[in-house]
């Protein structure tokens, strides 16, 4: 038997099937069936059935059916709308669907929906899928709703068929929901926090410990303000959160290090009361490397006006008074070798800026005891000089550079801490509560030079390169160290913080 009804002036029904309007004005009411138009071949029942009968085999029965427009707006509602939902048909006639989405799932109802007008992609399975309706007397119901739609000239309809699911449905249901959100919450690498608008922490994921390199009692107990900045760097968002908001975070770990994260901000809701979704990946190796780039770009600049610069004075002085040497006035050797040695000399400095200022890759333990030993061999010495350690300490870095940095900050304290090379002059190296310094007890920097200390090319003597402390400067920055001139009663102090 093949039936074609006709069951509203409007809506066709066609085999079982609902058929859209062509020019369905939006906001309009659907009429109650006006006319019927049966086909049928043989019956043995006799009779044949009405537009009424079959609307009522269609909407009578426990499923509820909605038709939408564009809007969202409820054109129709019919069979167990009122069993399922609590509302009479004709209460949903002209009101929006969000009257039945809960309202913590009311942002992604509308954004699935401007997605699908926008885009006509389907990110669901149309057919029988599980999600949450609002009743009328507020609590929440699980549904299945199968979907469908069709174009029209005055938009896009959709037919939604909702069927209760079965309790033993919305446990399984549930528990895999629920079973699945603790697989991403516990296993996804990002840094994952729960937090409510006071900046109370009500739950994070392993690998915030992970990345943040604390335990989880620390994370729940620590406001996530403090917990994702650190004394020396904004928290980095607003506040209060927006939904949507991201910004790059410096963070101090639990042991001192830092770590940089992508972090962005999420509306959810937690127990029904609105919170935020924090995710942060680990982004401080490109931090790194783009610090390392500006550096390297930086010493590049330094290195070409070194080259065009300082080079070119002693090079054009040997330039100039080799003529002279040729025609043999003899006392201007000296003048010539002077240029050389001044080149030969910033040709060392050059070099050595160059294999120790670039960030370290590995590090390893390093006594400060035994590499300031070490280093203070490997300095030249006139007259009274003496070293003393005061304590001792263990600092991760580079041995080599490390020596390197304390044989310049040892040759800068014989060289300029003393009126003359007859005066007697200790130099001493000892612990800080957050590193190490390296002082004598000469005759200090004047003031006037005291914040030009590590700039290239500065020196009050008129031998020497300028260059020995900003070696020191560029080795203490690749170590992720700082450096400092602090005050001291006489002579001068360096204090590294590492």
């Amino acid at each position: 038997m093949r039936l074609v009804v006709s069951v509203w002036g409007d809506i066709t029904l066609v085999n079982r099937r609902l058929v859209f309007p062509v020019g369905l004005n939006r906001g309009s009411q659907l009429r109650r069936p006006r006319t019927v138009a049966v086909r049928r071949s043989t019956d043995e029942h006799g009779g044949e059935p009405t537009a009424q009968q079959l609307l009522r085999a269609i909407t009578g029965g426990p499923n509820a059916t909605l038709v939408v427009d564009e809007t969202e707006t409820i054109h129709f509602a019919g069979g167990g709308v009122e069993s399922l939902f609590g509302y009479a048909p004709e209460e949903l006639i002209g009101e929006s669907v969000e009257l039945l989405v809960p309202t913590e799932f009311t942002d992604q109802h509308h954004a699935a929906m401007a997605r699908y007008l926008d885009t006509g992609t389907r990110h669901l399975d149309w057919d029988g899928v599980g999600l949450v309706a609002q009743h009328r007397d507020g609590h929440t119901v699980p549904v299945d709703v199968s979907l469908s739609d069709t174009e029209t000239e005055s938009g896009r309809l959709l037919a939604a068929t909702f069927r209760t699911q079965s309790s033993r449905e919305s446990s399984e249901r549930f528990d895999t929901h629920r079973a699945f959100s603790a697989s991403v919450f516990e296993n996804v690498n990002d840094a994952v926090i729960v937090a409510t608008p006071d900046g109370e922490v009500l739950d994070a994921n392993p690998a915030t410990s992970d990345l943040l390199r604390r335990d989880y009692a620390d994370l729940v107990a620590t406001p996530v303000f403090e917990l994702l900045g650190d004394e020396n760097t904004e928290f980095g968002l607003a506040v209060p959160f927006e939904d949507g908001d991201s910004a790059e975070v410096t963070v101090e770990r639990g042991d001192g290090d830092r770590v940089v994260l992508d972090l962005s901000v999420a509306d959810i809701m937690h127990e029904g009361e609105t919170a935020y979704l924090l995710t942060g990946r680990d982004v401080t190796d490109r931090v790194d490397r783009e610090e390392e780039l500006a550096r390297q770009n930086e010493r590049l600049d330094r290195f070409t006006s070194i080259v065009s610069h300082d080079l070119r004075n002693p090079l054009s002085v040997a330039h100039a008074n080799a003529p002279l040497v040729a025609d043999d006035r003899t006392e201007y050797i000296d003048d010539v070798l002077d240029g050389l040695r001044d080149m030969s000399d910033l040709i060392d400095d050059l070099l050595t800026l160059a294999r120790n200022g670039e960030m370290l890759r590995e590090r390893e333990p390093v006594t400060l005891e035994s590499v300031a030993r070490d280093a203070w061999d490997s300095v030249d010495r006139e007259g009274d000089v003496t070293l003393e350690l005061d304590g001792d300490t263990v600092v991760e870095g580079d041995p080599d550079r490390i020596e390197q940095a304390l044989v310049n900050l040892f040759a800068n304290a014989v060289t300029h801490g003393r009126a003359d090379a007859t005066k007697p002059l200790t130099v001493t190296v000892g612990t800080t509560d957050d590193g190490f310094y390296v002082a004598d007890d000469g005759v200090g920097i004047p003031a006037e030079s005291a914040d030009k200390v590590f700039e290239h090319g500065h020196t009050t003597a008129e031998q020497g390169t300028g260059y020995g402390l900003s070696i020191v400067s560029e080795i203490i920055g690749a170590h992720g160290w700082g450096i400092s001139l602090a005050d001291a009663e006489t002579g001068t102090r360096f204090e590294v913080r590492t």
